[in-house]
């Protein structure tokens, strides 16, 4: 019969085994989603058309409108740019207000059974320029 302490030491190896398998796979989907994969900004060049097939589709599928707006603040590509120049780069954003002072583009959906919300890249503008771009 095995002693109390022995159990104790397989049950902890047991937990430290399952805790590691379940981070690696956390890593693998974060990787396989576009997650970790970084973008060179220096060479990076907005895919407009791509931008906008995928608002266009996102509440079907959300993972390339989420992608391409994580490379848009990834890459600080509407950061000092005017009203004008953002809105040629992403189009018209979502329920436009002149003189909003941030515009927003639907990039996806919270995976949320009860209630479900749109997901935005915000751009925010102080003196109709771009200061800051935030994505969920």
């Amino acid at each position: 019969m095995r002693s109390a302490r022995r159990r104790k030491a397989d049950v902890a190896v047991a937990l430290a085994v399952l805790a590691a398998t379940a981070a690696l796979a956390v890593i693998a989907v974060g990787a396989l989603s576009g997650g970790a994969a970084p973008v060179d900004c220096d060479a990076y060049v907005f895919p407009r058309r791509s931008w906008d097939a995928a608002r266009r589709a996102y509440r079907q599928d959300d993972g390339p409108a989420r992608r391409l707006a994580r490379d848009v603040v990834r890459c600080d590509l509407v950061l000092g740019r005017t009203r004008r120049e953002v809105r040629a780069l992403l189009g018209a954003p979502d329920g436009l207000v002149p003189g909003d002072a941030q515009w927003s583009y639907g990039v996806g959906v919270t995976r949320s059974i009860v209630d479900p919300d749109d997901v935005y890249l915000t751009i925010t503008f102080a003196r109709d320029r771009a200061v800051r771009a935030t994505r969920p």
